[in-house]
């Protein structure tokens, strides 16, 4: 079975003002005090550092929402940096499932930009309302130019300044001379630019300062293109080909970002193609298989063969079925009483070693306090074990000598270097070679089991699941048969 893995970006600006009263002999007048408050959306992005030119840092007051000092107008250009490490790597996420937390549907953002364009408040109410995204990013400091920016046109970005991706307009538009929508537009475009950006920071190897400083340079340089498209995938590469040329980078990076930017331009249209029915169209997705599979050691040459239009469909199932699952969980009254109602299901064939160890009241009980799951089972080596998330692997694991646990509660999961695993949620065990960093020859000691709720599980068997009352001791939590509910 093969797992199935996977990934709007803008920020909104808002002036709130304050008022302050002062009056006369004459009359009152009220004096006006506008307050800069920035919101990353539509997914927000969580985690940022945000600074003016001159020092002034705003303050996350709410998830993706930062906010300046009263009275203090930014100074251009405002800077918008992830604060993503090696050792904490989603420190800075874009909330995909719009959860406000960190969950498995999350994408790190591992980027920045600067606005160089910060809009004046309303004269009268001291308000302002600006969207920033990495289209307004391009924007120079004096405005929308009229002719437009890299072939979208003004209209549409004057949408993407005022409305955002989210609160775009869904008007039809012809763009290339093809039909599309002000709003898919906004969302293709920021995220076939931020995807270049994370794939330089992902052949650099630098999350912090220098990576994130060459992330925000690249699209700076880029502002000033007057060649190629943002809009025509085919001639997205042009676009980024002379802001590429000036990067500080080796030339194996620079042939390998131009060499992305085609892939990315070419394969953009696989995310839409990829959703069906009700799903959210996820243009991230093409940002997460950069994410994925762009390494330090990955050469040019290599590009073609993993940003490509199936490595995207996947992403784009993998994001999806993440955002389902965090339907669910919100639909179930939460993240602990979830988890805490899933059971084991041993994968067909891989009973035995629960036999053979009289395994029995298998338990999962999240703690939301510090994001461990912990592990109830007599006799299994995995009993009384915490689990610890791993943001980058979007799993739960635990190690006790040589042996291994993870638990998976996402499509986005990935469990170790060259595993093949298929399931949503599972769980797996194997004999940890700390060596290799595998269980076994190439992952092939692993043990798979299922994770499934009792609806599921009777619902999936008609009621009648196979070895029912091997089950109903296995797990501590299983209770009456389905026949007689669930």
């Amino acid at each position: 079975m093969q797992l199935l893995k996977s990934a709007k970006t803008c920020l909104v600006v808002l002036a709130i003002s304050g008022l302050a009263a002062c009056s006369s002999s004459e009359s009152a007048k009220e004096q006006v005090k506008t307050q800069y408050t920035y919101v990353a959306e539509d997914a927000l992005i969580i985690g940022m550092k945000v600074e003016d030119a001159v020092g002034n840092q705003a303050t996350e007051i709410s998830p993706g929402e930062y906010q300046f000092a009263l009275g203090v107008v930014p100074t251009p250009p405002v800077e918008f940096r992830s604060q993503n490490t090696d050792e904490n790597p989603f420190a800075t996420y874009q909330d995909i499932d719009e959860s406000g937390d960190l969950s498995e549907a999350d994408l790190a953002y591992s980027v920045g930009f600067d606005m160089q364009f910060v809009p004046p408040a309303n004269e009268t109410t001291g308000q302002a309302a600006v969207f920033a995204n990495p289209i307004a990013a391009l924007i120079p400091a004096t405005g929308v130019p009229a002719n437009g920016i890299g072939g979208i046109p003004a209209n549409v970005i004057n949408e993407a300044i005022n409305k955002g991706v989210k609160g775009a307009a869904t008007t039809q538009i012809q763009i290339n001379g093809e039909e599309t929508t002000i709003k898919e537009v906004i969302a293709k475009t920021s995220a076939k630019i931020t995807a270049i950006q994370e794939a330089l920071v992902a052949k650099s190897g630098q999350k912090v300062s220098s990576g994130n400083t060459a992330s925000i340079k690249l699209l700076q340089d880029a502002s000033l293109s007057s060649v190629g498209s943002l809009t025509d995938d085919t001639k997205f590469a042009e676009f980024f080909d002379a802001a590429i040329n000036n990067s500080a980078t080796d030339n194996d990076t620079k042939d390998l970002l131009k060499q992305a930017a085609i892939q990315v331009g070419a394969n953009i249209a696989a995310v839409k193609a990829a959703t069906t029915g009700t799903q959210k169209v996820v243009f991230e997705s093409i940002i997460k298989v950069v994410q994925q599979q762009v390494k330090t050691t990955t050469t040019s040459s290599q590009v073609a063969n993993l940003i490509k239009s199936s490595t995207v469909t996947n992403s784009v199932k993998g994001i999806n079925t993440s955002i389902k699952l965090a339907e669910e969980v919100k639909n179930s009254g939460g993240k602990a009483a979830f988890i805490n109602s899933l059971l084991l299901i041993p994968v067909p064939g891989t009973e035995a070693p629960l036999i053979e160890d009289n395994v029995s009241g298998f338990e999962l009980t999240f703690n939301a306090t510090n994001n461990q799951i912990a592990m109830a089972a007599t006799g299994a080596f995995f009993d009384g074990l915490n689990l610890t998330y791993d943001a980058a692997s979007a799993t739960y694991f635990a190690v006790t000598g040589s042996q291994a646990v993870f638990v998976s509660l996402s499509a986005n999961s990935q469990f170790l270097p060259g595993a093949d695993i298929g399931n949503v949620r599972l769980m797996a065990t194997c004999s940890f070679d700390f060596t290799t960093q595998t269980c076994g020859a190439n992952n092939q000691a692993l043990g798979i089991y299922t994770l499934a709720t009792k609806a599921e599980l009777c619902s999936q068997f008609d009621n009648a699941p196979a070895n029912e009352s091997f089950l109903q001791n296995l797990n501590a939590n299983y209770g009456d048969a389905c026949n007689t509910g669930n």
